[in-house]
């Protein structure tokens, strides 16, 4: 795995990205998708409590194309408001249950001290039913640089922390 180049300027709830090098296999639904044209895809809601008590909600639809184009957009709230970000996704990779979006920011309520470029999250789709875990969602992971940045961190999908979330569904395909 390359190394990466990206800062990690400010992570909401403070985890760091950690590395992994143990990618899951390829599921049967993915290649059915891939032949209809979208290799992959995720789609969810929810929110998670955090830490300090305070909630984050979160909505996230993207699909990347056999192609390789990635379209789609995400929204995150988070402490009551304090943090709205929204922007287009531009990055997707798919890793068994396990999704690396990236993207950038067309809006956001915080002045962060510096210019922020995107963001990156990775979201886990444990299943469905009453027996499954909760599906699992990191801290956001905002970048100071352009788009190659963004690009590497779904190339390299690193696995982080992730948190459970309280309620919502994520869907990985």
């Amino acid at each position: 795995m390359r190394a990466h180049r990206f800062t990690a300027l400010l992570a909401l709830g403070g985890a760091a990205l950690l590395a992994c090098d143990h990618p899951a296999e390829p599921r049967p639904a993915e290649a059915l998708a891939s032949s209809r044209g979208v290799a992959a895809s995720v789609t969810g809601a929810g929110h998670i409590t955090r830490e300090d008590g305070s909630k984050r909600h979160f909505t996230i639809s993207a699909t990347r194309r056999a192609d390789g184009t990635t379209t789609g957009e995400y929204n995150l709230v988070s402490g009551a408001g304090a943090v709205r970000l929204h922007g287009p996704v531009t990055c997707l990779t798919v890793i068994g249950n396990r999704a690396f979006v990236g993207g950038t920011i067309d809006r956001f309520n915080v002045d962060f001290g510096t210019p922020l470029f995107g963001v990156a999250i990775e979201l886990v789709d444990n299943g469905e039913g009453g027996g499954a875990a909760p599906d699992e969602i990191s801290n956001v992971f905002f970048f100071i640089n352009g788009p190659e940045e963004i690009q590497q961190y779904c190339d390299d999908h690193p696995l982080g922390p992730v948190l459970p979330i309280d309620d919502g569904d994520i869907s990985v395909r």
